[in-house]
């Protein structure tokens, strides 16, 4: 903070200050002034020929411990403006055994206290500071990304880097596709800037572990803590309903978000006994959202609604019967993504097709079919021209600069209807890891070869 003082009721003596000689009020300092400080400043000046301001600083210690004296380690520091912030070094290692998994941590800080004083009179200018001594503090902080997320290390990633992390250990595990082209960096600037607890009541807690959105797909996942319970695990004997989890993931989320346009939801769950990261009552829920059409709102809204397990696979039972809402940024610095402008006409079958809005993300590749017969012929061919579209998908593919082709051994293929007349397609190809966009050198869509470079 800044404290203008008028320094003939100075509480400091003005000799003990240290000359630096001839200096004159400019833009300097009014950065760093709030307006009505500078202002004031300014008057001084013209009216008495002497004025002064004071800074306060904090600075944080170079270790944080715990209150049983376990030592978290080195700390890289932001320092701004006043705002002390300490934030993991990517040095160090992870927490300490004794300080994971729990509830909370009681923090040690130590902080020092330093003034700094400016003083201008005729055409000089002195400054001079004091220390104020240390101060120790103890800081309880609670178990969310939100909260703890400075000092979780390496072993909690965050935003595009949760991501990344996964998209790591699917490669590890899936021997089916091929990883080698995958380009985890183009994540960085498609990450949304919602990160950490997002919902936070005295059952659940929600935190947005990472988010990335592209022109038109987006990978969001969510970390959820049930307060009240010990375990999220529960066999009903139906694997794909098996432990606790929402009532509803996906319905809501369309008709929040997307309206009446095209896009589907791909989703599922991640428990404690497959994650160890995870405490028993946690587990992770992660979407992959595909929309061909580019998204046109700032956030995508997530309404979840009721917390609780399936009885069997037509009973729900609900533990805490509410909905809770997850609002993500659409906010990502730099989305790569390209789109291949013009229509493009194909004939598949004995039907004319137009290719439209081919666009290439980082996370899929997606386009759109028109078709181009009249009404007429379109509604006594309806269900062949479908067929004929929907069958022939392994004709999709792309080419990489290096000669690679993904294919639909590669890339799961997903289309849909959207549109009865003129009749059109959507067609979404999300690919097995992030790809850069320029190692994409075409598309090929039927027998039509769309040059991407």
């Amino acid at each position: 903070m800044i404290y203008p003082v008028e320094f003939g009721y100075s509480p400091y003596d003005i000799e003990d200050l240290n000359y630096i000689g001839r200096w004159y009020i400019n833009t300097g300092w009014q950065d760093i002034m709030i307006p009505e400080d500078y202002e004031h400043i300014e008057k001084m000046l013209r009216e008495e020929e002497q004025c002064g301001y004071m800074l306060r600083y904090m600075y944080l210690g170079d270790h944080i411990r715990l209150t049983d004296g376990t030592d978290l380690g080195p700390w890289a520091e932001l320092n701004d403006a006043g705002t002390v912030v300490r934030k993991w070094s990517e040095e160090t290692s992870a927490l300490p055994n004794e300080a994971k998994g729990c509830d909370a941590l009681d923090l040690v800080l130590t902080i020092r206290e330093v003034l700094e004083y400016h003083y201008k009179d005729g055409e000089n200018y002195y400054y001079g500071n004091e220390s104020m001594g240390e101060k120790t503090v103890i800081v309880t902080v609670g178990r969310s990304v939100s909260e703890i997320g400075h000092i979780q290390g390496p072993d909690e990633p965050s935003g595009a880097a949760a991501i990344k992390q996964y998209y790591s250990q699917k490669a590890e595990k899936d021997t089916t596709h091929d990883y080698s082209h995958m380009d985890l960096d183009t994540l960085d600037g498609l990450a949304s800037g919602t990160i950490g607890n997002v919902v936070d009541t005295d059952e659940l807690s929600i935190d947005v572990m990472g988010a990335v959105i592209s022109r038109n797909a987006a990978e969001i996942v969510l970390r959820i803590t049930a307060k009240q319970l010990d375990t999220l695990v529960y066999d009903n004997g139906i694997p794909p309903l098996s432990n606790y989890r929402f009532r509803d993931e996906t319905a809501l989320f369309g008709r929040q978000t997307f309206g009446e346009k095209a896009y589907s939801v791909d989703h599922w769950y991640t428990y404690s006994q497959d994650d160890g990261r995870l405490a028993g009552n946690q587990c992770e829920l992660h979407y992959f959202i595909r929309y061909p059409e580019p998204l046109e709102t700032d956030n995508l809204i997530i309404p979840l609604t009721g917390f609780g397990y399936y009885k069997s696979a037509a009973e729900f039972v609900p533990v805490y019967e509410n909905t809770w809402q997850v609002n993500i940024a659409n906010d990502a610095l730099s989305d790569s993504s390209r789109m291949i402008g013009g229509e493009r006409e194909i004939t598949v079958g004995d039907y004319r097709l137009s290719v439209e809005d081919i666009t290439v993300s980082p996370l899929m590749c997606s386009f759109r079919l028109v078709c181009l017969e009249d009404e007429a012929v379109t509604g006594e061919n309806m269900s062949s021209m479908i067929n004929a579209c929907l069958s022939e998908k392994d004709r999709f593919f792309l080419t990489l600069a290096d000669g690679t082709i993904l294919d639909g051994t590669q890339l799961d293929i997903g289309g849909s209807v959207v549109q009865q007349y003129p009749l059109v397609f959507t067609w979404t190809l999300p690919y097995p890891g992030p790809l850069n966009v320029d190692t994409v050198s075409a598309v090929t869509i039927f027998d039509c070869t769309i040059p991407f470079r």
